[in-house]
């Protein structure tokens, strides 16, 4: 009889073993699959791929769970999400990378019920590759239904990356046009192209992110020209073009967005499309710099900046003041540890009702500040004197 109690109680014990593995393996990579009518089934969670053509995929979140969609983007460009919250009284959706390491975008979606749902929208710009949206209760006791759905529009760039640096600059033909695109992975894209003698280029550039600039750099590579475009959009893009000197060899375009930046620091960087171009200009038809919309000026309306004042408040941060400009519709910080601003150089821009700022740097020792104002159209002023100042 002890015996066969014995083998019992060890048959009971291999099946509870089995069992909570079983259970273990299930809670830690959720199942589940969409029927065919867009239903979404599963026990402890979803883990399924949500397509992008815009149609509603409904859901069910129990306690203590989230639900886990794969999205994969063939090419770089702009992913819509909605999300509704049918009777789930508080409630996430989050957007992140797939290996978990980054967090795009976390959505709080509160007071929904019943009778009353509520429904966010996320846009993000983002890279090729594969993506996880989640939805989840609050606290782990909200339960309920939703509703989700993504959309994606391709970018349609021609740019060849990697060109975030100078040492991997695409090249660029006289007259040929790129489109480049700015995602939240990747804000930064050189150029670069060979004048065969010393002369006049004019870069057009035209964007459709927010607040953006543009600058064409020598050889060295130092700086030569630089112009900020603000306020444009997809819906009303915004076209510069700029006449630029240039030595013969070899010279560079660099874009980035803009960061328009408060007192403490925390900024947020533009995404979307531009377009950019160069040509010799004969040097009858030279001009500084012109902005093409709603009848821009050929020229900015701003002074140059004057009193700046620059100081070291330690931790490697420095306070930065100027004289305000009542026509200026933001101001451009630089600060590099080279006069000519072309080593670890540091660009940031604030809102017009500020005039003095405080910046973080990431080197020690000696550097080198300049600001400029920038009109309501976006293009910029002269520089202001340089100022040097020991970063401690």
């Amino acid at each position: 009889m002890g015996k066969n109690i014995k083998q019992v109680l060890q048959k009971n014990l291999k099946r509870l073993i089995a069992c909570t593995i079983a259970a273990a393996i299930s809670l830690s990579l959720p199942t589940g699959k969409i029927d065919g009518t867009g239903k979404v089934s599963a026990k402890d969670g979803v883990y399924s791929t949500l397509p992008t053509d815009g149609k509603w995929v409904n859901g069910h979140v129990p306690e203590s769970t989230k639900d886990y969609y794969k999205v994969v983007l063939n090419s770089a460009g702009f992913l819509t999400v909605t999300y509704q919250s049918l009777t789930i009284r508080q409630s996430s959706y989050y957007i992140t990378s797939y290996d978990n390491t980054k967090m795009y975008s976390d959505i709080g979606v509160t007071g929904a019920s019943k009778n009353n749902p509520k429904t966010h929208t996320t846009t993000l710009a983002l890279e090729k590759g594969t993506y996880w949206v989640k939805v989840a209760g609050w606290y782990d006791y909200n339960p309920g239904d939703y509703l989700l759905k993504a959309n994606f529009v391709p970018a349609e760039n021609n740019e060849a990356e990697p060109n975030n640096k100078f040492e991997a600059a695409m090249n660029l033909q006289e007259k040929a046009l790129v489109t480049g695109f700015f995602s939240v992975d990747d804000a930064l894209d050189f150029y670069k192209f060979n004048a065969s003698k010393d002369m006049t280029i004019r870069v057009t550039f035209t964007t459709k992110i927010a607040n953006s600039e543009f600058s064409v750099w020598d050889s060295t590579p130092s700086c030569v020209r630089e112009v900020s475009m603000l306020s444009a959009s997809e819906a009303a893009p915004r076209t510069t073009t700029a006449d630029v000197v240039v030595k013969a060899g070899v010279n560079y375009i660099k874009v980035m967005p803009c960061s328009w930046t408060d007192q403490e620091g925390k900024g947020h960087h533009h995404t979307g499309r531009y377009q950019v171009k160069w040509e010799e200009v004969p040097s009858s038809n030279e001009t500084s710099a012109k902005t093409v919309d709603s009848a821009a000026p050929s020229s900015a309306n701003v002074k140059k900046i004057g009193k700046l004042k620059a100081n070291s408040l330690g931790n490697k941060k420095v306070a930065i003041s100027w004289k305000k400009q009542t026509e200026a519709s933001g101001y451009e910080i630089q600060i590099s540890t080279s006069k000519k601003f072309s080593k670890n150089l540091v660009t940031k821009t604030v809102k017009a009702g500020k005039h003095n700022y405080k910046l973080k740097f990431n080197k020690t020792g000696k550097a080198y500040i300049r600001v400029r104002a920038l009109d309501s159209n976006g293009l910029s002023g002269d520089w202001s004197k340089v100022k040097k100042v020991i970063v401690r």
